[in-house]
């Protein structure tokens, strides 16, 4: 019953079954001679080389504060009988239905998390990591943002100020003859 790549040998009475099988099988062992016969079984099962993909989400995402990640998908398989993942801060879960896993939430801070196989044959380890980027603020720092000119005369100079996660602004609508410029992260419009 032993396969191909797999043998038996005999050294005086020790009798020794080694070698790489490519499928599960059974065997039989069995005495020759002497009075009597004494049979003895046994099997060998192959187990699968673990599997994990990544199926859906980006695991390296950027998000604005206060925002939930795109959820992540990973499917494990072959001998692998589930995951561990590892790494999450509060606000974000790994949940497991069948042989996927979805992590998703809404973190608080950057973090990086480690998704691994558990049993089958290797251990297959993805990682991934979730950036957050500070909420874009613009505010209003001299000025009146609403006024009234008589005809023929500038405006008095209005300055708004951007940062956050904003790394620069648009200014639609103005006339010709009205500018905006920009200095480091003040717009001025004159």
């Amino acid at each position: 019953g032993l396969p191909t790549g797999v043998t038996a040998t005999t050294s005086g009475n020790t009798v020794t079954i080694s070698g790489t099988p490519s499928a599960n099988f059974s065997y039989t062992i069995s005495t020759v001679n002497g009075c009597g016969s004494v049979t003895l079984n046994g099997s060998v099962s192959i187990s699968s080389n673990a599997t994990l993909t990544l199926d859906s989400g980006n695991n390296n995402q950027n998000i604005c504060s206060g925002n939930p990640i795109t959820p992540i998908q990973y499917t494990f398989g072959g001998g692998a009988t589930s995951v561990n993942v590892t790494g999450l801060p509060t606000g974000v879960t790994a949940t497991t239905s069948g042989n996927t896993v979805t992590i998703s939430g809404t973190p608080s801070a950057n973090f990086s998390y480690t998704i691994s196989t558990v049993n089958g044959c290797g251990s297959v380890t993805l990682n991934g990591s979730v950036s957050i980027s500070s909420n874009a603020t613009l505010t209003l720092d001299s000025g009146n943002n609403n006024q009234n000119v008589c005809s023929g005369n500038p405006i008095a100079p209005i300055q708004y100020t951007f940062g956050g996660g904003a790394t620069s602004v648009n200014v639609t609508g103005l006339p010709t003859g009205v500018t905006a410029t920009t200095s480091g992260n003040t717009v001025t419009i004159s």
